[in-house]
């Protein structure tokens, strides 16, 4: 059975089509091709940042934790090893060189997708 998943980082979404057998390794790898990074210095983790997806764990194995079209947070190695912070940043939409303000009710559905935002 296939499926999507949205992977978020910044301002960036990937939308990656994928089966219920794919390993977590092989999303990474379609997205490793795309942003010319190595697989080892991607980092994949649930929406909220709560928890690591390794790469050896398959998504039938992770039913109840990554389901069709949800999402799943990247992170980048830094360069001493360390993991970047989750985050996710609301896209700043202009027309003509001028900001574009937002109604609050998407204001808030992107407050609701950004991990690093407190309430």
């Amino acid at each position: 059975m296939s499926q999507f998943v949205r992977v978020k980082r910044k301002t960036q979404t990937w939308f990656i089509h994928c089966d219920h057998s794919d390993l977590i390794k092989t999303i990474k790898g379609e997205i490793a091709r795309i942003e010319t990074k190595r697989i080892e210095d991607l980092r994949l983790l649930t929406f909220g940042g709560d928890f690591v997806l390794e790469n050896e764990m398959s998504l039938s194995g992770l039913l109840h934790t990554v389901q069709n079209n949800d999402i799943l947070i990247l992170v980048y190695k830094n360069p001493d090893g360390s993991w970047e912070p989750p985050c996710i940043e609301k896209p700043v939409y202009e027309r003509d060189s001028t900001p574009i303000a937002l109604p609050a009710s998407m204001v808030e559905y992107l407050d609701d997708m950004n991990p690093s935002v407190s309430k």
